[in-house]
């Protein structure tokens, strides 16, 4: 059967293989003595893995528009690059990017010296002469650009950027030629299009990144941003590659909190009222959202960004309509965007994913390859940890069966998929299910394997993963559960209830204990309506996002954090906000400084700072961490069986996640290849 996904599409003078785009993701990489040759193998195994289009992460045209730490362009390396690319048969293009205010070098600059909310930097308003500099250093980016190899570039107007400032009256005060009318503020984007295309001829690509909404007070408004586009339309772009409010919006647009395709109604509108392409994602994840993207008409081509750093092949297995054998992002922002922002903020992170370690580490974590002494292994736990360590394993050439002493795979994403916004985890599953059946690995589900059966093996490793830590409160017990009791049977939680704990597994509870029943009948519009998105706008001064309206809770739910301080301050950059939000919407309590004393008939005993007080509760759930399974390890070594503990279990504290687990199992299996091959 044809995919509508994998019909060619040409963009001006190029013709692309399919309809699947790479967006832009800063890697990271970019900024790194060694990131040329890191990232023409990050990009190598893309292209190789079908995508059509690739956008590269954003490069300054000048050193006041940088994020961190951008090197010379190196026109030499970045030859390499698209040769590469191109031998693999994607197309490839540049996206210029100047950061403007959210810049965190000290010189930064914007319209007007407007600070960002997400920023500690006020930026320095340009001069006229500047503004001019910026447009010509646009152009002698796309140039060299070109005389790289690149098939065009990206120019990003979009997201909060410098462009986007020039936009929106939010960030422009300006009184002269750039400020004011709308005619004045697109005028900065207008000429650096027009500069950008006189630089790279008019066979280059060049595509404009444009946002439809900004979702920000003061923001562009609908009949601007189509002015804009059909401004841009005479100016010379290609196609436009449409984006969704801006990094400091408070309206989730990347996280799990987000549904599928969420946004495709707003590029469907704009891609009926323009003559260019349309490019466009947004939460897309999956073989069907991607071509229901297309078959609406929402789109021309479907970005895809994180889930092509998810699994590198989604494009070839896509068009195959080998849907479960995608690995599928599970949209935590967990090791990609959050690493991102945390660079915004100085810190020096490169991107990968949670799901797949290999993700710009390609040449730091080689793919394990087939053994030349295959061996019978065995893996105990079914969890993150254990799936990784054994599908790795069996992708080497391994025998290899698992042993778990519960009903499904899973461990502790059994769990994570039922917290509202995590339901994409559940792929996770599926796709480790699909490889142990491509794999052969033999699976024993409710089986505690003994140390005789282990002993056949030549080696085990053990992912047994942890359990939670137990708080002991004098008084009353019989209503004091963890976690693994509310997720496990729910019914005995009460409606009023205590969380001790404030961290991640914390915040999930309590979206758990929260969540409604059944799921609304149009979950798109439920989400639009939650988040006050209104689409179209022509009100630029509207607040969008929570406004603080509160919702008819079905449990009264306090959390309690022992140090003092914000609670939840140590949650994801870009999707703690999200969580706290919606349980502030609920009306959950938030105490710190905070010591549980008892549990008695009247309720919670605690002491918050200097005082004490108590809270009427039905049920206290415990959420202060976990504790290394190491039982099965222990056995083992006074067995004298050959093994290796892996994830949670390796760990002597309860430091380690989910990103940790996957990266423990994998370090684990290819190190101990490597040990077999080296004997």
């Amino acid at each position: 059967m044809d995919s509508l996904l994998s019909r060619s599409f040409k963009l001006g003078s190029v013709t692309v293989r399919n309809r699947l785009v790479m967006g832009a993701m800063h890697t990271g990489l970019e900024q790194r003595p060694d990131g040329l040759v890191r990232l023409t193998e990050f990009y190598r195994q893309r292209a190789e893995g079908e995508i059509g289009l690739i956008f590269t992460g954003g490069y300054s045209p000048s050193r006041t528009g940088m994020t961190r730490g951008e090197t010379s362009f190196d026109t030499v390396g970045h030859q390499k690059l698209t040769q590469t690319v191109h031998r693999f048969g994607a197309k490839i293009c540049l996206q210029i990017l100047h950061a403007g205010r959210y810049s965190v070098d000290a010189n930064a600059v914007s319209p007007s010296a407007i600070r960002a909310p997400i920023s500690p930097i006020r930026p320095r308003a340009l001069a006229e002469d500047e503004i001019f500099d910026l447009i010509r250093d646009y152009g002698v980016l796309a140039a060299r650009a070109m005389d790289a190899g690149y098939d065009g570039v990206e120019i990003n107007g979009a997201e909060g950027f410098l462009i986007s400032q020039f936009l929106a009256p939010r960030t422009n005060s300006r009184t002269d030629q750039w400020g004011g009318s709308f005619d004045n503020r697109s005028r900065f984007a207008s000429l650096v299009t027009q500069e950008v295309r006189r630089r790279i001829g008019e066979s280059g690509l060049l595509s404009f990144r444009i946002s439809l909404i900004d979702l920000v007070e003061q923001g562009s408004t609908w009949s601007e941003t189509l002015q804009l586009a059909r401004q841009l339309e005479t100016d010379g772009v290609t196609a436009f590659n449409t984006a969704i409010g801006w990094n400091e919006s408070r309206v989730p647009t990347t996280s799990g909190a987000v549904p599928r395709g969420a946004f495709a109604v707003v590029a469907k509108k704009f891609r009926a009222s323009v003559q260019r392409p349309v490019i466009s994602g947004g939460r897309i994840n999956t073989l069907e959202s991607a071509e229901s993207m297309i078959s609406s008409e929402s789109c021309d081509l479907v970005s895809i960004s994180r889930a092509v750093l998810a699994d590198p092949a989604f494009a070839k297995k896509a068009i195959r309509r080998e849907a479960k054998a995608i690995n599928t992002c599970i949209a935590c922002n967990q090791t990609c965007l959050d690493r991102i922002f945390a660079r915004s903020a100085g810190e020096q992170k490169t991107i990968s994913c949670l799901v797949n370690p290999w993700a710009a580490n390609e040449t730091e974590l080689p793919q394990i390859q087939p053994t030349s002494c295959p061996q019978k292994l065995a893996v105990v736990g079914a969890g993150p940890a254990g799936l990784v360590t054994a599908v790795t394993l069996a992708e080497g050439g391994h025998k290899v069966t698992i042993y778990d002493s519960n009903s499904k795979i899973g461990g502790q994403f059994l769990m994570a998929e039922q917290v509202p916004g995590k339901e994409d985890y559940r792929e996770t599953l599926r796709y480790f299910s699909t490889r142990i059946q491509d794999l052969k690995i033999e699976l024993h589900l409710n089986s505690r394997p003994t140390v005789q059966m282990l002993s056949g093996y030549e080696h085990v490793f053990v992912a047994t993963g942890t359990q939670p830590r137990v708080l002991s409160l004098p008084g009353s017990n019989k209503n004091v559960l963890s976690y693994h009791d509310v997720f496990h049977d729910s019914e005995r939680v009460g409606r009023r209830v205590a969380i001790v704990g404030a961290g991640a597994v914390a915040f999930d509870v309590a979206a758990f204990l929260l969540k409604k029943e059944k799921r609304e009948p149009d979950e798109i519009q439920n989400f639009f309506d939650t988040w006050k998105i209104d689409f179209p706008s022509e009100r630029p001064s509207r607040i969008n996002g929570a406004d603080g309206e509160k919702w008819a809770p079905c449990r009264e739910i306090v959390m309690l954090q022992r140090r003092p301080g914000i609670v939840g301050g140590f949650l994801g950059r870009t999707t703690g906000w999200i969580k706290k939000d919606i349980l502030v919407r609920h009306d959950v309590r938030f105490l710190s400084d905070v010591v549980p004393l008892s549990l008695e008939a009247n309720g919670l005993h605690l002491r918050q700072g200097n005082s004490e007080q108590v809270i009427e509760v039905d049920t206290v759930v415990v959420c202060i961490g976990a504790e290394p399974r190491i039982e099965l390890s222990e056995t083992l070594k006074v067995a004298g069986i050959s093994h290796t503990v892996v994830g949670g279990a390796s760990l002597a504290t309860s430091s380690g996640d989910a990103e940790f687990a996957i990266q423990s199992g994998v370090q684990a299996a290819l190190r101990y290849q490597t040990t077999m091959e080296q004997r």
